[in-house]
């Protein structure tokens, strides 16, 4: 895999070589599967669609948190954008590190909340905030699989 090619020449099969003696045909490569659209996925935010009313769900993941993050502190960074917006927020532990296990859930109580949310932090590294000036990771928004608050603590709650 070391001297596996990146970019455009990273196509399957391109970087396949054959033991001396043993040829492969292009037939025998495994085939090329498109990539996944993720602006297609079922869980990617449409801000148009929001605007519209066409979407009006209300419950977002928030993946790449940095690990030692805690909930209060999460808490406190949303709050600048979206005080008093969101009635729901569950950041999961890994009970066997103590530490949350990079991503979390918000409810809002209406859906229009979620713009100023997805402007304000979608795709946005975490060093931009005050205190992860070290981390790499960015901020990546998506609607979560499980809607609304009672089914949130239902499934992550106490």
């Amino acid at each position: 895999w070391r001297d596996r090619p990146r970019g455009d020449d990273a196509r399957v099969g391109s970087w396949l070589r054959s033991p001396p003696g043993l040829s492969v045909a292009a037939s025998d490569a495994p085939p090329v599967r498109p990539a996944k659209d993720p602006s297609a996925s079922r869980y990617a935010i449409d801000l148009n669609a929001v605007l519209s009313g066409a979407d009006w769900r209300t419950t977002l993941m928030v993946k790449n948190i940095p690990n030692r993050m805690s909930q209060e502190r999460l808490g406190e960074i949303f709050d600048r954008v979206v005080q008093g917006r969101y009635n729901c927020l569950i950041l999961p532990l890994d009970p066997n590190r103590g530490y949350n296990t990079g991503f979390a859930f918000i409810n809002f109580m209406d859906c229009q909340s979620i713009i100023p949310f997805y402007q304000a932090f979608h795709g946005r590294p975490w060093s931009s905030t005050e205190d992860h000036k070290g981390s790499t990771k960015v901020i990546e928004l998506r609607y979560s699989s499980c809607q609304g608050t009672s089914k949130l603590l239902k499934r992550w709650g106490p």
